[in-house]
């Protein structure tokens, strides 16, 4: 937990730093569009590899080697924006999104190996917590940094943090599972393993198409969040920072929360419960008429959507075979990103020209449309589903 809250914090160094570097550099938005999608781009096409080498060798040590490599990229990356050259950056961009790829299921199948299976949905709640932190302090850590000290020495910053995260996870005392392998098999078939297994596991298969379907609604409106603070709101940019914090907090409790609701409801109705719930919270963000009515409705939102996630990674972890945990991590993270981009256009073109109010309650209404329908699924089994 505290290699991965390190390791985000420094992400968000990047996140921030970077973009305001090339805008300083080019002052030319399609780069800056440019970056984002060669950030984003990887994510796509990557993750999948990276769920087959989580399954194929030794977990600890894909993260220690995706650390490493991390911090000589991003150290890279530092040096080659302190030259200006704001086009060649794309290709480092791009491989540093992907080493991220390649890590993450790793990181998330070998949790199961170091935590007991009754304490999994509490570590989960931990670290899901440590990332709506990061969140909250994130962009203004950074933003005070690349303010005193520059963006390319932020970035620097960002490739000591991976460091440290590298150093921290050495500690970790990991006896890796005897888990089948077949190092004689392609690396697609195994690709092609997970996704056969996310489709005949039909607790994952229900849960992915709800992730994939909420992750449309939720980003149909988040990613346009900032236009609907400004433009409608009125905001001021301190107001903008309350009010996102405020947000955060509400993922947090909803983090921390977890354990004990998962003791009280079977976890797929609790994930269809809170579906509900959440696109109730999302409707009533069209009464807000100030920023604080709106971080109420949002913090509520973001809460609910917290209790999702950390049920359903931890549900994840349980029914899927260790020996293709890696893989079915890498594909439903695949098909939940793969809503986010088409939700942001299309959230875009719809506040053109039908306005935000559309876009708020089709985000609502996609939302409590999976809960139900989820109830006509294995989701709704009154049974723990372990």
């Amino acid at each position: 937990m505290l290699a991965f809250f390190l390791s985000q914090g420094g992400d968000w160094l990047y996140k921030v730093a970077l973009p305001l570097l090339v805008y300083q550099n080019t002052k030319d938005v399609v780069a800056m569009g440019a970056v984002y999608a060669t950030t984003f781009a990887p994510y796509l096409f990557v993750t999948p590899f990276g769920g087959a080498i989580a399954d194929r060798y030794h977990k600890k040590a894909v993260l220690l080697l995706g650390d490493l490599l991390s911090t000589i990229f991003v150290f890279a990356l530092g040096l080659l924006s302190s030259s200006n050259f704001s086009i060649a950056l794309l290709p480092l961009v791009l491989i540093i999104a992907s080493i991220d790829c390649m890590s993450h299921p790793s990181f998330n199948s070998i949790i199961p190996e170091i935590v007991k299976q009754n304490e999994l949905s509490k570590a989960n709640s931990y670290i899901s917590s440590a990332e709506s932190l990061i969140t909250i302090i994130g962009p203004l850590f950074a933003g005070v940094l690349v303010a005193s000290i520059g963006a390319v020495n932020t970035i620097y910053l960002n490739a000591i943090s991976f460091l440290i995260s590298f150093l921290i996870i050495f500690q970790i005392r990991y006896q890796q599972r005897q888990i089948s392998k077949n190092h004689n098999q392609s690396i697609l078939k195994d690709i092609r393993e997970g996704f056969y297994e996310t489709g005949r596991n039909q607790i994952i298969k229900y849960a992915c198409l709800l992730f994939f379907f909420e992750n449309f609604a939720i980003h149909i409106f988040e990613g346009n969040l900032f236009f609907f603070l400004k433009d409608t709101l009125k905001v001021t940019n301190s107001q903008l920072g309350i009010a996102l914090s405020l947000g955060g907090i509400g993922a947090i409790i909803g983090s921390l929360c977890t354990p004990k609701l998962t003791k009280l409801v079977s976890e797929g109705r609790l994930i269809l419960i809170c579906s509900i719930l959440s696109g109730i919270s999302g409707l009533l963000i069209t009464l807000s008429k100030n920023w604080l009515q709106f971080s109420i409705s949002w913090g509520f939102v973001l809460g609910l959507n917290s209790i999702i996630a950390v049920t359903y990674f931890t549900l994840r972890q349980k029914v899927v075979d260790i020996n293709l945990l890696g893989r079915v991590v890498s594909i439903t993270r695949l098909i939940a990103y793969a809503a986010i981009p088409i939700a942001t256009i299309a959230g875009s073109f719809l506040i053109k020209s039908q306005g935000i109010e559309v876009v708020i309650i089709i985000f609502g209404s996609i939302m409590i449309a999976c809960g139900c329908l989820g109830w006509l699924t294995p989701l709704s089994n009154n049974e723990r589903l372990i």
